[in-house]
């Protein structure tokens, strides 16, 4: 098996780069607009009762063939649970942010998308006898309304002679001197510490290591980005235009995929299609504004969109996390544990007897060896427990572990084995 970032994937191979007219660019994020327009209006930004209006991030992820663009998962959202409320089961979402939404949604469609093509209905996969594949001349494109949270903003926070690069987490918008930093969400200094990082530090390592994840990469080859679309990129008042956006695009290639030398270079563009309910459009309009509380999922091909609020689908009140499921209806599609599911699903297809073995494996013991082993190349060994300074932020700090050595993105606090040690029966295994 190939090595995940570095092995066969969809864009080596297959999608040499070419140039894009404006119109073709353009053409992907028309095509994923129209789908958030024909949603309900459940689940979308609204104007409040006293005149409040609010806004929030979009992100898609579509595939393009043949000149034929077909929006695959969208989502829009800028929530993430705190530390303090992260799940042992894996049934409810960490991070809700609309960027992390699309990615996981496509992961989903993958699932499903797999079991068609083991069947033989080829449209956008292949099935080689031993993994899957994005399907020659295949395309994948994220586009994202507004410029991902963190390191694509520094340049434009700091000063413009703070240029070195910050060692270890930062939280949130704090510390703009460490320009570059790994950094987590969310950004208020009032909110509770989330373990969460910034939708850039992900997309990054989404493109070094694939979409498809760890626990996907034992039947899928690395499915890399081939176009990254960023909105909302208006110049300032008193910017020179002609060489605002040429700086945007090389800020978005260094925090994108140049921090980590990525082998893999999608191309970053550029569009002036403005997401409806955007900050800047919301705003435009003289309303005072807030952010919308509620996140959306969708992903056409599993059917009706998810509302989700806390992590979960808005149906109740939010469970605290602990050692029973929440109910099947409120556990969203895209969360850990329906995700190992869908999983073991398509196993089950391709070998019964693996997907029985696995089943009594935890979700983390799962995952591709080759992935975590590239993915620690990236962020580091985990070691355990929290710097002093997040030890104080943190109040459950002993459950996380904090990366280190002479990787790029040493410092990564993660929510790891100690929130993926469940099996596919809700069971919890210390």
């Amino acid at each position: 098996m190939a090595e995940p970032g570095l092995g066969d994937s969809n864009a080596e191979h297959d999608n040499p780069k070419r140039p894009l007219s404006q119109a073709e660019i353009d053409g992907v994020v028309q095509s994923t607009h129209q789908l958030y327009a024909s949603l309900p209006a459940h689940g979308k930004p609204r104007v409040r009762d006293n005149g409040v209006a609010e806004w929030t991030i979009f992100a898609s992820i579509s595939l393009s063939k043949e000149g034929k663009v077909t929006p695959i998962a969208l989502g829009t959202g800028v929530k993430c649970l705190p530390a303090a409320r992260l799940p042992p089961l894996g049934d409810t979402l960490h991070d809700s942010h609309a960027e992390v939404l699309a990615r996981r949604g496509f992961m989903r469609w993958l699932l499903s998308e797999a079991e068609s093509a083991y069947d033989g209905t080829f449209t956008f996969l292949v099935w080689d006898g031993s993994r899957f594949s994005l399907a020659p001349g295949v395309e994948v494109w994220l586009y994202v309304s507004a410029l991902p949270d963190s390191a694509m903003r520094d340049a434009f926070a700091a000063a413009p002679e703070l240029t070195r690069t910050g060692e270890g987490a930062v939280r949130g918008r704090k510390g703009y001197e460490t320009y570059g930093a790994i950094r987590t969400k969310p950004g208020r200094a009032d909110s509770q510490a989330s373990v969460s990082f910034s939708c850039s530090d992900k997309i990054a390592l989404w493109n070094a290591l694939g979409l498809q994840g760890g626990l996907l990469s034992n039947l899928f080859a690395p499915i890399h980005l081939d176009h990254i679309v960023v909105g909302g990129v208006e110049p300032p008042e008193g910017t020179d235009a002609a060489s605002y956006g040429p700086r945007i695009v090389r800020e978005a290639e260094r925090a994108l995929f140049g921090r980590l030398d990525s082998t893999h270079q999608p191309q970053v563009h550029l569009t002036n299609e403005d997401f409806e309910l955007s900050k800047s459009v919301v705003e435009g309009e003289g309303k005072t504004i807030a952010t919308s509380p509620i996140c959306l999922s969708a992903v056409p091909s599993l059917g009706k969109n998810e509302v989700l609020v806390d992590g979960c689908v808005q149906s109740s009140a939010w469970k605290t996390p602990g050692t029973t499921l929440v109910k099947p209806k409120m556990r969203s599609r895209l969360c850990k544990y329906e995700l190992l599911q869908a999983y073991l699903s398509l196993l089950g297809k391709i070998s019964p007897e693996e997907s029985e073995r696995a089943a009594a494996k935890t979700y983390y013991d799962l995952k591709d060896e080759a992935y975590r082993v590239r993915k620690a190349q990236l962020r580091g060994e985990i070691a355990p427990g929290v710097p002093e300074s997040w030890e104080k932020l943190l109040r459950n700090g002993e459950k996380f572990g904090t990366t280190e050595g002479e990787a790029p993105f040493k410092g990564w606090i993660v929510a790891g084995k100690e929130f993926e040690s469940f099996n596919a029966a809700g069971d919890i295994f210390p």
